[in-house]
């Protein structure tokens, strides 16, 4: 019987773990993580930990581990295209204890540019088509979710071909939360710089001020 705890660690930054993480994740016997999940919920003793990125190789360690109080860090929020799918899939959702909320990078993003979410429409474009974005013509507040391919200056350069910039405030927010994040408010297309392969990056649009 499995017994694993989706952990959502925020965005980045160890200022937005929650205590409810940190406690979650010492209660666990084994802890699976990238480096930067694991760095961001502090030092942690007495526990196996994981330091992996690759899905099926988390997946893999959370199959041997069966019996086990496992918890999974997660980027962000369970709830927005995160890992917590594919292990349910995987593992059945009864094998999920707990799933622990986390401060997702939209949230975080949205409040430094000091502009509400609501009803906004989150797209990702991270190892996804970028063909997603022409559902971003039919909403006026957009959270895009970038990778190293599908990066903020690509995604963009489509969006403005699309005619989706007109009348629009545009920002990207990069490795939000982070020692280096960096806040982008794009006028023109020449405003872009090209972001370094590691960077995380998510671009708000909303109505313009």
């Amino acid at each position: 019987m499995h017994r694993i705890t989706l952990i959502g660690v925020g965005p980045g930054g160890s200022d937005y773990v929650t205590y409810k993480a940190v406690k979650s994740a010492q209660s666990c016997e084994v802890i699976i993580g990238m480096k930067h999940q694991i760095a961001a919920i502090g030092e942690i003793t007495g526990k196996t930990i994981y330091e992996q990125s690759g899905i099926e190789e988390i997946l893999n360690i959370v199959g041997k581990n069966e019996g086990k109080a496992v918890g999974v860090l997660i980027t962000g929020d369970a709830g927005i295209y995160s890992l917590a799918e594919k292990i349910m899939e995987r593992f059945g959702r009864d094998s999920v204890k707990e799933i622990v909320p986390g401060i997702s990078s939209v949230m975080a993003s949205f409040a430094k540019v000091k502009e509400q979410w609501l009803n906004v429409k989150i797209i990702s474009v991270h190892g996804r088509p970028i063909e997603r974005l022409n559902d971003a013509s039919h909403h006026e507040r957009v959270a895009i979710l970038c990778d190293k391919k599908n990066n903020s200056m690509r995604v963009l350069e489509a969006l403005s071909q699309m005619g989706v910039l007109n009348n629009s405030s545009i920002y990207i927010c990069r490795n939000i939360t982070c020692d280096n994040e960096k806040i982008i408010e794009v006028s023109t297309l020449a405003d872009l710089t090209t972001p370094e392969e590691s960077d995380k990056e998510v671009v708000l649009i909303v109505p313009a001020r």
